[in-house]
């Protein structure tokens, strides 16, 4: 047996296609996100979708969505650039988050900042900490049609 070693694992969100050989009338597909985050553990870097909200921020990862409160909104917001520090609780996480990353314990912390594109410029060690108490729920799937593109 060969050890394979991993220096990133993404999480993409689930989502549902349309069969084209059905014939009931396609469901409407949103964008139900403002673009996506790293949630970085150090082992394992997750690639998630987020939405800014009133509160706060939404993290969809896996079929969670789970909502950080800020304290100081557009400075929060504002600092997702360079990275804010949040604690995730291990039943937000996917199981292979916690086998990828070595992940023992209740709460990880992790780093969260807006995803670049690789080769586009990098960000410094974030110095904000995110407080609050976070919440979290199931999400809905997101619905794709049979003509939307999927990267995978």
């Amino acid at each position: 047996m060969l050890p394979e070693e991993v220096r990133s694992f993404t999480q993409l969100a689930d989502c549902v296609e349309q069969d084209p050989s059905c014939k009931c009338p396609p469901q409407p597909a949103k964008a139900d996100y403002d673009g996506r985050v790293t949630v970085d553990f150090g082992d394992v870097c997750l690639l998630s979708p987020y939405r800014l909200t009133p509160k706060g921020i939404d993290i969809r990862i896996a079929r969670r969505v789970i909502s950080f409160p800020f304290a100081s909104y557009h400075q929060d917001a504002a600092s997702l650039e360079l990275g804010l520090r949040m604690n995730f609780q291990r039943e937000w996480l996917p199981s292979e988050t916690l086998f990828y990353g070595g992940l023992k314990g209740s709460v990880f912390p992790a780093i969260v900042r807006t995803y670049r594109d690789p080769g586009s410029f990098g960000s410094h060690l974030p110095e904000h900490i995110l407080e609050g108490s976070p919440s979290s729920q199931i999400a809905e799937p997101h619905v794709v049609e049979h003509n939307e593109e999927v990267q995978v």
